[in-house]
């Protein structure tokens, strides 16, 4: 019994914490309740009394009325009266009965309710003249008085006045009774009022939050699948790598990676169209699910590249299901157009003792495929596949450090999708000196522990932006782990007033002290932004610890929307979500004007894209095209708006 009750205090102290106004509105119902209840009750007991007080009343007056003709029949001689019995007992119990009207309780028509104060002198005078009528009668049965008599007067006064005040007491109390029974029906009428107001808003606020959990549910999904091939996304695979190899390494098992690649997909893209590029992919993936166990794990990595998780599976097994699997391929015919694909396999803990290296060696193996000829499988194998260790790889990344020349910050802008003006810029980091985009780098950076001073590079040189026009933010990209090093701290300015500060998830981001350093930067100026939001960098876990003032949608959720109503549908769970927390929301990647239309009729805030704006070291201008487009759109609005 303790734990119980121990149990509902929590649980009560939770509600109380977390939600105070529907606890309050449960509270106020469950008042009125009693409320209504208990006025309920009042109404009964005045129902009781107004039918004891016009019995006792009635009673009352038909025992007077029978002494009375009693009387009469004894003065006129009738020998059959018995004074004592027909006379003299009836005003005894007249009298007996008055008195408990007056006082309350049993009499011989059961038990009465007690007068109120208002009329219990009434009820007095009435008893003082049934005593009176009681003397008098005794007089004149004693003289023997007839009518006519001066005895005889004075009785028939009193006895008229007895019969016509218990009348009227009964309807004045019956008359009381009523009145109390319509205040008491009014209080009713208003408590049930108040009922129905505080259900109709719990009716509502349920309604609020089932609409809430469900676009919660749809939110968890994005984190966690990609939106174009429902595979698992980018984050999840690498959370899943992560937990699957420590599983492995403690029961001292076998884990496979299976890394593929379509052959020639950006040529075919580029030639058939992003509508067909997109058909292609869904149709690999759902060769993938078929070609695997339910124990494995299909992800979507790239644009084109897959990976598939293969628990307990050893070397030759891998070797066999990723063959499988490009037979599968193989086989698809979209539009009559033929496909291969390209694989490579690394296992734990023969090729790779933790996941990125893991990862790495697979990788490593599709690229030796490649480079063999295309549509071939190839397992890892250190003499072909070339892998750096981390202090080669930190030395590139000092050598980038040391040339001035080897980075430089391009600015792409942002539109405000209800005006078409350019609101701000993002800051994007080129590597003109070397091979590969960005991400390559930044990623190597962060593996042999020198994150933080390319990020801090790279945000000094955002920041020392000349050309940004008056009143427009920059938009600056860091990672966790980099909005955690001093590098970056040192570099970023005490004011950050019109700086956005953009949390890219390439990487676990649930630091405690991270949610501290972005109240920091808030408190300074900053706002907070978090990127990939669709593509599962930014889960809903982390949307509710960041607490972001503008939310970014990733290009695959974006790309094709105007055509695809589940985009639209999972736009619109952002949209609301960010109206709910006080968010902006921004589409990135917008190529199509169609695109551009949907997102802006979907209410999002920003647009960014090569649609609207290429990255450039010059403030870039919206394109006219869009424009025009933006435009067409918000006169349709106006057109549509009530005059």
């Amino acid at each position: 019994m303790p734990s119980i009750s121990r149990s509902i205090l929590r649980m009560m102290r939770r509600l109380a914490r977390h939600h105070r106004l529907e606890l309050l509105i449960v509270v106020c119902a469950a008042a009125a309740l009693v409320a209504v209840s208990q006025s309920t009750r009042v109404t009964a007991r005045a129902f009781e009394r107004s039918e004891s007080w016009r019995h006792a009343t009635g009673t009352l007056i038909a025992l007077v009325s029978r002494s009375h003709v009693w009387l009469e029949e004894l003065t006129a001689g009738d020998p059959n009266v018995d004074a004592e019995r027909d006379v003299y007992l009836p005003l005894r119990e007249a009298r007996t009965l008055c008195a408990a009207l007056e006082a309350g309780g049993e009499s011989a028509v059961g038990p009465i309710q007690p007068v109120g104060a208002f009329n219990r002198a009434r009820v007095a005078g009435l008893c003082d003249s049934i005593a009176e009528l009681q003397r008098l009668t005794r007089e004149r049965v004693a003289r023997h008085s007839g009518a006519g008599t001066p005895i005889d007067a004075r009785y028939d006064a009193v006895f008229q006045g007895v019969s016509a005040h218990g009348d009227l007491l009964g309807d004045e109390l019956a008359d009381a009774v009523a009145a109390e029974r319509r205040r008491s029906a009014r209080i009713d009428a208003g408590l049930l009022g108040v009922l129905f107001a505080l259900f109709t808003a719990m009716a509502l606020i349920g309604r609020r939050y089932v609409g809430e959990r469900l676009a919660r549910q749809q939110l968890e999904a994005l984190a966690l699948r990609d939106p174009l091939t429902g595979l698992a996304n980018h984050r999840h695979f690498h959370e899943r790598l992560h937990s699957e190899l420590q599983r492995a390494r403690r029961d001292g098992a076998s884990l496979a990676l299976i890394v593929l690649d379509l052959d020639h997909f950006k040529a075919l893209n580029d030639s058939r169209g992003h509508a067909f590029g997109d058909r292609v992919l869904c149709e690999v993936a759902g060769a993938l699910r078929a070609a695997v166990r339910e124990s494995d794990l299909v992800a979507r990595v790239a644009g084109e590249k897959f990976a598939v998780l293969l628990p307990g599976a050893r070397a030759y097994a891998a070797v066999h299901a990723a063959d499988g699997v490009r037979a599968r391929i193989a086989r698809l015919r979209t539009d009559g157009a033929p496909f291969s694909a390209s694989a490579g396999v690394a296992t734990f803990p023969t090729d790779a003792a933790d996941a990125a290296a893991l990862f790495e060696a697979a990788d490593g193996a599709l690229a030796w495929a490649k480079r063999d000829g295309r549509d071939r499988t190839r397992r890892y194998d250190p003499d072909h596949v070339r892998t750096r260790t981390i202090q080669q790889q930190r030395e590139e990344i000092v050598a980038l450090l040391d040339d001035p020349e080897a980075m430089r910050s391009v600015f792409q802008p942002l539109v405000a999708l209800d005006t078409g003006d350019v609101c701000g810029y993002e800051a994007l980091t080129r590597f003109p000196t070397v091979d590969g985009g960005p991400d390559r780098w930044f990623a190597q950076a962060r593996r042999c522990g020198l994150g933080g001073p390319l990020e801090a590079t790279a945000v000094a040189s955002a920041l020392a932006w000349r050309d940004r026009p008056a009143g427009c933010f920059v938009t600056v990209n860091l990672s966790p782990s980099g909005l955690l090093a001093d590098d970056v701290l040192h570099v970023l300015p005490e004011d950050l007033t019109d700086v956005v500060v953009e949390l890219t998830e390439h990487e676990a981001a649930d630091a405690p002290e991270l949610v501290g350093r972005l109240d920091e930067l808030r408190r300074r100026g900053a706002r907070i932004a978090v990127d990939d939001a669709g593509a599962g960098h930014a889960g809903l876990q982390q949307l509710m610890r960041v607490r972001p003032d503008i939310i970014k949608l990733d290009r695959a959720l974006v790309d094709g929307v105007a055509g695809d109503p589940a985009r639209a549908a999972l736009i619109e769970c952002f949209v609301a979500f960010a109206r709910r927390t006080g968010a902006e929301i921004c589409a990135e990647g917008i190529e199509s004007l169609e695109d551009l239309r949907a997102l802006a009729v979907l209410d999002v805030h920003y647009g960014q894209g090569y649609g609207l704006g290429r990255p450039a070291a010059a403030p870039a201008r919206v394109a006219p095209e869009a424009l025009r487009a933006l435009r067409g759109v918000m006169m349709g609005v106006r057109a549509g708006e009530p005059a």
